[in-house]
C-alpha cells in the first residue's frame, strides 16, 4: 500500500491540486524561491544590456501568446551551479550567465529556452514541489489558506537546484521543445549540439571555457554519451545520449 501511494498516490493527488491552485499561489511561491536562490546561490548577472535585450526579444517570440501565464526571462551569475536554467511556477525563467557563455549560435540557447517554456505550460515545478510537500498542500487544498504556500517557497529552491525533474516532466518538456521547433522552423539539432557542448564544457574553468567550447563533438567527455544498461534506469532524468539521438534524429 505505501509502495503504491508514493509510486501512484501521491503524484496523482499533486497534479490534481496543481491545475486546481489559483494563479496567485504561483506567484508567491515563484517570488519566494527566486528570492532564496538570490540570497543562497545566484550572483547579479554580468551580461551587458545589449545582450540580454537581444536574447530576451528572442524569449518574447518564443512564448506561448494565447495563455494567462506572464513569460518572462532574468539572468543570473549562476555561481557554484554553473551553466543552467530554471522554470518557475508563474512563468519566469531564469538563466545564468554561465549557460549564455556556452551557445554558440542564438538558436542553441532558444531551444533550451522552448524546453524551459515546455516545464512553465506543463506545470512541473509547481507538480513536483507539491510532490516533496504533499500535506502542506492538502490542508491548502482544503482551508484555502494562501499563507500556506511559505512551505512550497522553501522547498522549490531545493528542488531546482537539485534539477530534482522526474524522467516523465523532462521528457514532456522535450515533447513541448520539439514540437514547437518544428513548428517555427528551428532546427532540433541545435538543442542536441548544446546539449553535448553543455555535457562537455559545464565543469570547464573560465580559463579553458573558450577552449572547449569550441572544441570539436568528438571531445566530449564519456559523460556526453550517457549511462548504459541497468543504470540509466536509476537516473531522475532521461539519459542524455537519448535525449541527444532523440533530437538529431528530428533534424
Amino acid at each position: 500500500i505505501m509502495l503504491a501511494l508514493v509510486r501512484w498516490g501521491i503524484p496523482a493527488v499533486s497534479d490534481y491540486i496543481a491545475q486546481r491552485l489559483p494563479p496567485g499561489v504561483d506567484a508567491t511561491i515563484a517570488s519566494g524561491a527566486l528570492e532564496a536562490l538570490d540570497d543562497g546561490v545566484f550572483e547579479p548577472t554580468k551580461l551587458s544590456e545589449a545582450k540580454q535585450h537581444t536574447i530576451r526579444e528572442r524569449f518574447q517570440r518564443l512564448a506561448p501568446i494565447h495563455t494567462a501565464t506572464d513569460f518572462q526571462i532574468v539572468f543570473r551569475s549562476g555561481g557554484w551551479i554553473g551553466a543552467n536554467a530554471f522554470a518557475l511556477p508563474d512563468g519566469t525563467v531564469v538563466v545564468t550567465d554561465q549557460l549564455v557563455a556556452l551557445a554558440i549560435h542564438a538558436d542553441e540557447l532558444a531551444s533550451v529556452l522552448l524546453h524551459e517554456i515546455g516545464h512553465v505550460v506543463h506545470r512541473h515545478s509547481l507538480r513536483q514541489v507539491i510532490r516533496h510537500s504533499w500535506l502542506a498542500m492538502l490542508s491548502l487544498l482544503i482551508v484555502g489558506d494562501v499563507s500556506s504556500a511559505g512551505t512550497l517557497v522553501l522547498a522549490l529552491p531545493s528542488v531546482l537546484v537539485q534539477s530534482a525533474y522526474s524522467r516523465e516532466f523532462e521528457t514532456e518538456s522535450d515533447d513541448y521543445a520539439l514540437i514547437r521547433m518544428q513548428e517555427i522552423g528551428l532546427d532540433p539539432v541545435h538543442f542536441a549540439d548544446f546539449m553535448e557542448r553543455i555535457e562537455r564544457c559545464a565543469v570547464a574553468g573560465e580559463d579553458v571555457l573558450p577552449e572547449c567550447v569550441q572544441g570539436d563533438a568528438d571531445d566530449r567527455t564519456d559523460t556526453a554519451s550517457g549511462s548504459g544498461g541497468w543504470q540509466k534506469y536509476l537516473s531522475t532524468h532521461p539519459a542524455n545520449a537519448e535525449r541527444i539521438a532523440r533530437f538529431r534524429q528530428s533534424h
